[in-house]
């Protein structure tokens, strides 16, 4: 990733986390912070928040973790991170495939009204494929 963009999703995050924060005070942050990542562990969203967090924590001084929490289409990561302390130390990593959830399931929370979106930290190409048994012409867009 370029350093200047990484910088700049850091840079991001740690100012939200002090925005976030309640009750701030000068020597935010006092403890680590924790990044909670919906995927599996050495998938692509947890390369980038273990990156992010590496970021993060030489911009701000204190450790950042971060904590995969996988299951139920992100589910299990995302009420863990509703139940965490709203005091700007825990931060949720979802994909946008989470607005799909629901329509899968049943939650137990309104994700609309508490759940906010800070950054955006990555996009990249999503591909439909199927066996060459199949014999399917590749398309050429």
């Amino acid at each position: 990733m370029n350093k200047k963009i990484s910088t700049l999703i850091a840079s991001g995050f740690t100012g939200l986390a002090l925005m976030f924060s309640s009750g701030v005070h000068a020597s935010y942050p006092d403890k680590p912070i924790r990044i909670i990542v919906t995927f599996v562990p050495g998938g692509g969203a947890d390369v980038l928040a273990r990156y992010m967090a590496k970021e993060m924590a030489d911009v701000l001084g204190q450790p950042v973790v971060v904590e995969n929490r996988t299951g139920a289409g992100g589910l299990i990561g995302v009420e863990a991170g509703l139940a965490a302390a709203p005091d700007g130390y825990t931060l949720t990593l979802i994909s946008s495939s989470y607005t799909v959830n629901p329509s899968l399931y049943k939650l137990k929370f309104d994700p609309v009204k508490e759940i906010s979106p800070i950054i955006k930290m990555s996009a990249g190409p999503m591909l439909a494929v199927t066996s060459n048994k199949l014999g399917s012409k590749r398309s050429r867009s």
